[in-house]
């Protein structure tokens, strides 16, 4: 008996040593292969949270939590790291997803001391805003097939713009999401229409597209996004402009063949934007349920010119040809644009704007749609043009036309010209009525402003306005490259007029130019607007510009510059000038940003007809009280100004200022004499 209790005792013994053994070994060769198999866990992971993925990893094989193992790493650590800057995908000013490294030593302290471990290589994780998982061996490329990388041409600022030639690279601007981007040929997205097609450019509020896009006027064809349960669709998702000098654009995009299903704010071009859309198209088949619109689904304190939609555009609430709402109290403006597309929606559903608030402005616009047809329901929230919240938030509306053969239809009746409620007026919601055969008529759009020598093009009598291909400065001949050490030489009215192509480059003059030319009508057009402002340098060198006649009583914001916007302007010598607006109006410039003003002389009449700033030099000067960009010094005025704040500059903000003299008459209800603040 003793004898079979020690073979027992010596049975047991062996079985725990045989145990520890093979639990050591088995520890060992796992520890030799850990970094292996985090990389296998994350590489077949499509978790929407990166530490899911890794935690995976780690429950299957160490039983333990994986949060000590993670720590996040900065973007300045990935910026300072040559390899990882040159291969991860980035944002000026943050990271697009985030990364995480696995902490070697204490992967090492847990697995038997690290023994089996070699140490040398860190693995970086990466979550994309998508849900993918990604894993980086110091790194050497993203394991998924996306694009991963920003466009190579270009550095994404305003004056050296990304430049967009390939889908992908259309794909890639969701990189950078506050740079400026230039598309330079016609891109075809068929390669992005399986499944739910296109991913938004831009997804939300926490994640906008916050930059500059230049379409060039190039095609972008095919986009197909099908995304019923999901809001914010469109090319760009959610643009927010953060500035509050509205600098920002979406400009010259050019859409065919849309077919987008999203389920609120829905748009072409933008779900939602805060970043003005200018001189763009849209066709194509739009659909949604609330705030839906052929160019934008909502648009706030924001401009829309010069755009068109075509097609379709369905949904429930707040539908419209070229936007389901718009509204904005400071910036709001809607003008130059139509629509052809046959709408459908059961409330606020109108043939431009399905509703509009808080003051916005609307101007020229044309109602071409076939067709409007109210789904469900008897409210009378229906219009022809557009329809508003309230008395107290309606818009300022000029220039209002509508297609006299527009039908009405309730659910699926052939359709009636009745419209509930109508207000067939140039400001009314539904109104002025004229033909479409008169709005593939040249004379109708030019009497009103429509700029046909830049931006659009007719073919007289048989279509509507479409877009001419856009002009630059490398257009014209003039002698100089538009940089600081080699500005454009300007040495006539002709080619001063030609800085309106090359609003962020540097000139200078070299003769005495006479504006005479440009007398009639309406006068010169000034250089920048609330769109598109001047942001470069003009050195007038000393020499004069005169006979500046400018008369334009229903606009702001007028002068020779209409807005600039961190530009500079110097040695400018204007003599006879003679300008009216509505307000913000100057002989130099009507709304100035930022601006340096230096060594400048104006001499002349300026008048604002309205309750309005006006200054013989500048009718508005603002600035940022935080900065010291914005300087007005050794500037001299002469002459009569009128308007309802008024003098040498008609109002000043926050604006370093020296050396002033305002000589003349002043007619205003407050005079703002040159003062240092």
């Amino acid at each position: 008996m003793k004898n079979k209790g020690i073979s027992l005792i010596v049975l047991v013994i062996t079985i725990i040593v045989i145990i520890v053994l093979a639990t050591t070994i088995i520890l060992t060769l796992s520890g030799s292969n850990i970094i292996g198999k985090a990389k296998l866990a994350v590489e077949r992971s499509d978790s929407r949270n990166i530490s899911k993925a890794v935690e995976l990893y780690f429950a299957e094989n160490m039983g333990t939590d994986v949060k000590p193992y993670l720590s996040e790493v900065s973007t300045q650590d990935i910026l300072s790291n040559t390899t990882l800057r040159d291969t991860i995908i980035t944002d000026v000013g943050g990271l697009i997803g985030k990364f995480y490294k696995l902490d070697m030593n204490l992967i090492k302290s847990n697995v038997e001391k690290g023994k089996g471990i070699n140490g040398e290589d860190d693995y970086y994780i990466y979550s994309d805003k998508t849900g993918n998982v990604y894993y980086m061996k110091n790194p050497i490329s993203l394991t998924k097939d996306k694009p991963n990388s920003i466009p190579e041409s270009g550095d994404g600022t305003l004056s050296n713009p990304y430049t967009i030639v390939t889908a992908e690279d259309l794909y890639n601007v969701r990189n950078d999401l506050n740079g400026s981007y230039i598309q330079v040929a016609d891109i075809d997205l068929s390669s992005y229409s399986s499944g739910e097609g296109w991913e938004p450019i831009g997804t939300n509020y926490n994640n906008p597209f916050k930059g500059n896009y230049d379409g060039g006027r190039n095609k972008i064809i095919n986009l197909t996004i099908n995304r019923p349960n999901s809001d914010y669709q469109g090319l760009f998702g959610y643009c927010y402009e953060d500035d509050y000098n509205k600098n920002k654009k979406i400009k010259n995009v050019i859409i065919e063949n849309a077919k987008i299903i999203g389920k609120n704010y829905v748009g072409a071009i933008a779900g939602n934007s805060e970043i003005s859309i200018i001189n763009s198209s849209s066709t194509g088949n739009i659909t949604g349920n609330q705030n839906v619109g052929g160019i934008i689904g909502v648009g706030y304190n924001v401009a829309i010119d010069n755009c068109y939609s075509a097609g379709s555009v369905n949904g429930l609430n707040y539908v419209g040809g070229i936007a389901g709402s718009f509204s904005g109290y400071d910036f709001g403006s809607l003008k130059n644009s139509y629509s052809t597309s046959s709408i459908k929606g059961k409330s606020y559903v109108a043939g431009i704007v399905g509703i509009t608030g808080e003051g916005t402005q609307i101007r020229n616009v044309f109602a071409l749609n076939d067709s409007i047809t109210r789904s469900e329901g008897s409210d009378n929230n229906v219009s022809r043009v557009l329809c508003e919240e309230g008395e107290e938030y309606q818009s300022q509306k000029s220039g209002i036309y509508a297609n006299q053969e527009m039908l009405f239809k309730q659910g699926s009746s052939q359709g009636t010209t009745d419209f509930p409620n109508q207000n067939k007026t140039l400001s009314g919601k539904d109104g002025l009525n004229i033909s479409l055969e008169a709005c593939k008529q040249k004379e109708t759009f030019s009497s009103i402003g429509w700029d046909f020598e830049n931006i659009w093009n007719i073919a007289n009598g048989s279509t509507y306005p479409t877009f001419l291909p856009v002009k630059g400065m490398e257009s014209f001949n003039i002698k100089g490259k538009g940089t600081i050490n080699d500005p454009y030489l300007i040495s006539n009215a002709e080619e001063l007029n030609y800085i309106r192509y090359g609003l962020n480059k540097n000139y200078k003059q070299t003769a005495n130019i006479d504006l005479t030319n440009y007398s009639s009508g309406a006068g010169w057009l000034p250089i920048g607007d609330s769109t598109e402002k001047f942001t470069g340098v003009y050195d007038g060198a000393g020499y004069k510009i005169t006979n500046l006649n400018i008369n334009r009583p229903e606009e702001y914001n007028i002068g020779l510059f209409g807005l600039t916007y961190e530009a500079t302007l110097k040695n400018i010598r204007m003599e006879n000038v003679k300008v009216t607006a509505k307000g913000t109006v100057g002989g130099l410039a009507g709304n100035t940003y930022e601006t340096k003003i230096q060594r400048t002389s104006v001499s002349g009449e300026v008048n604002a007809i309205d309750y309005g700033t006006s200054g013989i030099l500048v009718g508005y000067a603002n600035s940022n009280y935080q900065t010291d960009k914005a300087v007005i010094e050794e500037c001299y005025t002469e002459g009569k100004v009128t308007g309802y704040e008024c003098g040498g500059l008609g109002r000043i903000y926050y604006r370093n200022t020296k050396k002033l003299l305002f000589k003349g008459k002043c007619s205003c209800n407050r005079f703002w004499r040159w003062t240092s603040r």
